[in-house]
């Protein structure tokens, strides 16, 4: 019996409760104007307070610089017409409207991507946030991105609507597979326009988020690398392999590929080029180096002696750049060998010291002839006659090669001997 009448006032408690509330709700709407601002002073504004809950980030679009994410949004605020005495209304503590029969604040998100063309006003406990955010690509793939959900109300300034702001929670939050969440900061902002005086509060949630980079360093950056230390095999192979050729233009191929990729997930715009892309871009101009490098080196060593003769500018360069060098050289050790064996610079008929520095120029490469004095020199030593207890037999011999070589040279270069 004791349990039939707890069960009795239990019930009958719940059954006047529904009753009140029922009451309440029609003594409430029935003065009700949704669209007037529940405050008693008009030129008082109404505080508001939004917060919100970070559920998960879907997607970070960076072609079309778009986030979406997963989030509820808290709003609360103080409706001075639906007010009631609680003595009245036995049981009644809350009560639940539609957000379609009072006031509501026109909060919206400002930097939200419209996927239309017109523009609708509607306010959602838990939505899927669109908004738009630049994205900075120039570390790619170790970048850091911040996106900043933007809100405000779209109708009143802040001397209607005080907008005001409380913690970002992140309890619930679902991680994801391509970014790490690093934070959800926020900030309230007031900007003034010059149109009006009045100001415009708004609540700016920046959510931070870290790329994680072991996608992109096992499919990107690891491939690029052994790639691009392949086109140093290049210049290993003997020239007369055939795969020379055939080796730098695959890596050439293949880091066109991978520069294709990278460009495929990039937003399409200037103002940041990422480090990646650029070293794709000068790798592969290193890498087309290579190959015209080695196209001249297999035409260079699979060149026939007996083809075209090399053209008379070509010709003539090479001989004067050569030869100077090779012919100072070769005079010089001829020098010193007579030097060696000469009894008494007086019986030559020139002086020791103007010879030996016309000598010593030739051995300058910024000389493109050699002074008269040294060819003169040259003449006399190759027909005066020595003393014969001064010949020495391994000497001569020097001396004879060293003019030999030298009347060669000075022959290739047409001059005179």
């Amino acid at each position: 019996h004791t349990l039939q009448v707890y069960a009795f006032f239990f019930l009958s408690e719940y059954s006047l409760q529904g009753e009140y509330q029922r009451k309440l709700y029609k003594e409430l709407m029935e003065s009700y104007n949704r669209l007037e601002r529940p405050v008693l002073n008009d030129s008082a504004p109404i505080v508001v307070e939004l917060g919100l809950t970070l559920l998960q980030i879907i997607d970070v679009d960076e072609k079309n610089q778009v986030l979406i994410t997963n989030a509820w949004l808290q709003l609360g605020w103080t409706d001075i017409y639906l007010s009631w005495n609680p003595d009245n209304y036995p049981g009644v503590q809350t009560l639940r409207f539609p957000s379609n029969q009072i006031w509501t604040p026109d909060i919206l998100l400002y930097n939200r991507y419209w996927t239309h063309s017109y523009i609708y006003i509607i306010l959602f406990a838990w939505s899927i946030l669109k908004s738009t955010c630049y994205i900075d690509v120039r570390w790619f793939p170790f970048d850091i991105q911040k996106c900043d959900l933007k809100f405000g109300s779209w109708t009143h300034n802040g001397w209607l609507l005080d907008l005001q702001m409380q913690a970002v929670d992140i309890s619930t939050y679902i991680p994801n597979g391509e970014w790490d969440l690093v934070g959800v900061p926020g900030k309230r902002n007031e900007l003034y326009y010059e149109c009006c005086k009045e100001p415009y509060p708004d609540v700016t949630f920046t959510v931070t988020m870290r790329r994680r980079t072991l996608y992109y360093g096992l499919n990107l950056l690891i491939p690029c690398v052994l790639i691009s230390g392949l086109a140093l095999l290049v210049f290993l192979l003997p020239a007369d392999s055939g795969e020379k050729i055939s080796l730098g233009i695959t890596v050439l191929l293949s880091l066109t590929v991978f520069m294709l990729l990278v460009a495929e997930i990039m937003p399409a715009t200037s103002d940041s080029v990422p480090l990646i892309a650029q070293y794709f871009a000068s790798t592969m101009m290193i890498v087309g180096l290579s190959v015209v490098v080695t196209v001249l080196i297999l035409q260079f060593h699979h060149h026939d002696p007996q083809g075209g003769k090399m053209p008379r500018w070509v010709s003539e360069n090479s001989n004067v750049s050569f030869s100077k060098l090779q012919i100072g050289e070769k005079i010089c050790s001829f020098q010193k060998g007579v030097f060696a064996m000469m009894p008494d610079k007086n019986n030559l008929g020139f002086p020791k010291e103007p010879f030996s520095e016309n000598f010593i120029k030739c051995q300058c490469p910024y000389y493109y002839a050699i002074s008269n004095i040294a060819f003169d020199a040259v003449c006399n030593l190759a027909v005066f006659s020595l003393p014969k207890e001064r010949i020495d037999s391994e000497q001569l011999k020097r001396v004879v090669s060293n003019l030999s070589l030298t009347s060669v040279y000075i022959s290739d270069m047409r001059c005179t001997w």
